[in-house]
């Protein structure tokens, strides 16, 4: 190989030196961009670290009040009693099984008291003045031998009866409170009629 070099180098013939062909991988810093990228060991590829996004704020909020000053769960309070209407008309029966439905019974405690009455009617008395609110007062065991509904005789201390009322003898056994143009007094009427109920049930401690 030398002689056959040597001669033709006289003659002015040189042989091309061999080029070694490799793979060539230039350093990956160079054609990567820099971190947060990090290289997969075995695919060469980019992996984006994960994704954080800031926490989200809310602007304050401040619930509405459930109720109005003076109830507590849609009943207003009124003594060591909470007294709430029913959800529209119902016979005397159907109004005292209402308010039982509700967690009550209907109303006789506040009924009896006059300054309570006074207080609960102002504040929940609706329509017109001779369309009263059931109340747990009855005659319907003895006529015209008056009751309330948890078995006390309703006396003439505790009772406030309108002028000439009770006149229904027996077709009237039931008793409603009028509005306060009435002075929120009793009145007897039919039971079958329709009218709002007078719901009460007692305060717990």
């Amino acid at each position: 190989m030398f002689t056959l070099s040597l001669v033709l180098c006289l003659f002015g013939v040189t042989l091309a030196t061999p080029i070694r062909h490799e793979h060539y991988f230039p350093p990956l810093s160079t054609i990567l961009p820099p971190p947060p990228f990090t290289i997969d060991p075995i695919t060469y590829e980019t992996i984006d670290p994960p994704r954080t996004y800031p926490p989200r704020t809310y602007p304050p909020t401040t619930d509405p009040p459930t109720d109005p000053p003076g109830y507590e769960d849609g009943w207003y309070l009124a003594g060591d009693f909470a007294y709430k209407l029913t959800v529209g008309q119902h016979s005397w029966w159907a109004g005292r099984m209402a308010c039982q439905a509700m967690g009550g019974d209907i109303a006789v405690n506040g009924v009896r008291n006059n300054a309570i009455r006074w207080q609960v009617a102002q504040e929940l008395y609706v329509g017109p003045v001779w369309i009263g609110l059931w109340v747990g007062l009855d005659g319907l065991e003895t006529d015209m031998k008056w009751k309330w509904t948890d078995g006390q005789d309703a006396k003439d201390e505790d009772i406030v009866w309108s002028p000439s009322e009770p006149n229904g003898d027996t077709r009237e056994n039931c008793g409603e409170m009028w509005g306060e143009a009435r002075r929120f007094t009793m009145n007897d009427n039919p039971c079958c009629d329709k009218r709002y109920a007078l719901c009460e049930k007692k305060i717990e401690s």
